[in-house]
């Protein structure tokens, strides 16, 4: 049995989170690398060339390639080498919540399922790629912030806690103020779009018009080579679960705020020196606006 450190769950979860998009063909390969994620079937994966794997799920070498490239693989060679790094036992382990159930199961099966969400995104996010986010949003000038619909509110949140630490961060909501603010951005200057669809069309216009002019964009979505992520030269991978009963845009925020909440732990070690004088200054304004007796 394989020691639990050595598992990778990245390949299956990008398999999971993508399977209502697959075409028909891509699901039988879906569903035979799900069947066979076991730790004593996977050897003979290993082996397996794509004429071969396409003999054993009855699909042809290009819906191979597709699939591999649909989960963020350039091909079955480079599949194959992150299944070695590690096996996923198969299938998440959550169970829906039934309309029969009471209220203490549902309790217990929302606090699994967004845990579950929370372990995913773990799983998907890049150590690497959080290093350059990071540092990428330490160096930059002037950091623009976008998000629309419920991505707004961790767009709102990633704003509140980084003007904290003392970056300079811009956040608009209307469509027409966005491109205004990404309009004066220069190449010092960094966009981070968060959009859990990863097709939210104010933010992709965002994001592209930043691509074109030179400016850094930092993706946080769902979507593995959806619309943002050819805008970004950097994303940081989060989980997309669905399932019926349970609240996925409560899920999405979560993971969200999980990212920044990652990105601002790894900016205040870099500014920690810094940090004290900023909190106490954060903290005179706040005093301004709570409520006093004598108010």
């Amino acid at each position: 049995m394989l020691e639990k450190e050595k598992y990778n769950l990245d390949y299956l979860v990008r398999i999971q989170d993508h399977y209502s998009i697959f075409s028909e063909g891509e699901k039988k390969i879906a569903d035979y690398l799900i069947e066979n994620s076991d730790p004593e079937c996977t050897s003979n994966l290993f082996e397996m060339s794509v004429k071969k794997l396409g003999e054993e799920t009855k699909t042809s070498p290009a819906t191979i390639i597709r699939f591999c490239k649909a989960i963020g693989f350039k091909g079955l060679t480079e599949l194959k080498y992150y299944i070695k790094k590690g096996v996923l036992t198969p299938g998440r382990r959550n169970k829906s919540v039934s309309l029969h159930d009471s209220t203490s199961a549902v309790r217990q099966k929302i606090a699994i399922f967004n845990k579950f969400a929370l372990d995913d995104t773990t799983a998907l996010l890049n150590d690497e790629d959080i290093m350059i986010a990071t540092e990428k949003l330490a160096q930059a000038k002037r950091i623009l912030i976008i998000g629309e619909g419920g991505s707004g509110c961790s767009a709102r949140a990633a704003l509140f806690e980084f003007m904290q630490i003392g970056l300079d961060c811009i956040y608009a909501e209307d469509s027409y103020l966005q491109m205004l603010s990404v309009g004066q951005l220069t190449e010092q200057d960094v966009v981070l779009v968060i959009t859990h669809s990863g097709r939210a069309s104010n933010t992709v216009d965002v994001a592209k018009y930043a691509s074109e002019h030179g400016v850094y964009v930092i993706g946080i979505t769902s979507i593995v080579n959806g619309f943002i992520t050819k805008y970004c030269n950097t994303v940081l991978y989060i989980c997309n679960m669905e399932q019926e009963f349970f609240s996925n845009t409560v899920a999405a925020r979560i993971c969200e705020l999980n990212v920044i909440s990652i990105l601002h732990s790894c900016l205040s070690q870099i500014f920690y020196k810094n940090i004290p004088e900023k909190e106490g200054s954060v903290n005179t304004l706040y005093e301004i606006k709570r409520v006093s007796k004598r108010h």
